[in-house]
Order: structure tokens, then C-alpha cells, then sequence
């Protein structure tokens, strides 16, 4: 196999590892950082769910579940200083901010203390239905202070999202999202497979 073949195989490859979605999950990256005393999230592209049961609230929220080793402690971020990311339901309703971000202390609803969560609000209740689409678009988001008021980065990759309503209740399947090492070596791993059939 030449060098040229080689690279064109593997690009191949590696490019429907990072596409590949099993069993209806959709994929997208996350990541979590501190800049100073704020909390940047970055969500790398948009997310979708697929809504498994029905829901009126006036916000939800995404719940990234086991990003931390440990339950924390507790603590609710203030309003973002600054999103990119906005939450759209059905009939192109988009939300009209972001509430609270939040490691939670003690287990209530589908959360946890190893995970943690941010809820997007809208000006009047919305009504969701088995069925629905629901998506949450790229961007950044910064939580202003998280940090210094004593909430902690999430030192876990965030590996699965749901989406939840005010009550904290599950309204969809959960979102998987791909390590990028893994996919790597899941990647490199095919290869080999395929270059031991030549």
C-alpha cells in the first residue's frame, strides 16, 4: 500500500468514525474550561433530541450526566455572561436566555451529584410532545463566576446529555457523544483490520 492510498484509506476511515451515529443517538462534542473565575462550555456542534415523553415547563435544561469523579458539593451558577448557544423546540420557538448552571449536592429527578446541568428559559411555559424535535445549537456558553463562588470544572468528559424539564423528569433518550481518543483508536483499529485482509 502506498503512502498516498494509505492517507486517502485512513482519511476515509477516520472521517466516518467521527460521523458514525449507532442506534438513533446523535453525536456532538463537548468541553469544559476555566477561564479565570468563569465556566466556559463549548459545544462543538448542534444537538438533538428526539422527545420520549410529553412536558409543559418554562425552561429546559441539558443534564451532562457523570462529567464529575466525585458528587459535588452543590453549587448554582449565576446567568451566563455570554452564549452563543440557544435552545429552539418545535415551530422554531428559541429560547430567550440561559438560567441557572449547576453541580447539584444531592440526588433529585434524573440528576445526580456526579453531574451537572444548565437550563435554557423561555417567557411563557412551552408544551412538548412524544415525538418532538428538539435542538441546541452550537456556540459557547461562559457561566460568569461559577468558578470563583466555588463550583469546579467538570474533570470527566461528557460522554451522554438529556434533555429535562423544570420538574428535572428525562424527556428524551440519552445523547451520546464520542471521546475523541476513542474514536481514534476505534479508528486506527479498523485499519489494521483492513490492511491485514489485503
Amino acid at each position: 500500500m502506498n503512502g498516498s492510498s494509505w492517507k486517502q484509506s485512513f482519511g476515509a476511515l477516520a472521517a466516518s468514525t467521527v460521523v458514525f451515529v449507532a442506534g438513533g443517538s446523535v453525536h456532538a462534542a463537548v468541553s469544559f474550561a476555566a477561564s479565570g473565575g468563569d465556566l466556559v462550555i463549548t459545544i462543538d456542534s448542534p444537538i438533538t433530541f428526539f422527545v420520549t415523553a410529553g412536558s409543559r415547563s418554562p425552561q429546559f435544561a441539558l443534564n451532562f450526566e457523570d462529567v464529575y469523579t466525585t458528587g459535588r458539593s452543590g453549587h448554582h451558577g449565576t446567568v451566563p455572561a455570554a452564549s452563543a448557544s440557544t435552545m429552539t423546540l418545535p415551530g422554531g420557538v428559541m429560547s430567550a436566555g440561559l438560567d441557572t448552571w449547576s453541580d447539584l449536592a444531592i440526588t433529585e429527578g434524573s440528576l445526580d451529584p456526579t453531574d451537572f446541568y444548565g437550563t435554557y428559559y423561555f417567557n411563557t411555559p412551552q408544551v412538548l410532545a412524544v415525538g418532538d424535535v428538539v435542538v441546541v445549537s452550537a456556540g459557547v456558553v461562559v457561566v460568569e463566576g461559577f468558578i470563583r463562588a466555588g463550583g469546579e470544572v467538570p474533570d470527566r468528559p461528557a460522554t451522554m446529555i438529556r434533555l429535562i424539564d423544570e420538574g428535572l423528569n428525562d424527556l428524551s433518550s440519552p445523547v451520546a457523544v464520542p471521546e475523541a481518543p476513542v474514536a481514534l483508536i476505534g479508528g486506527l483499529g479498523m485499519l489494521g483490520l483492513l490492511r491485514r485482509r489485503r
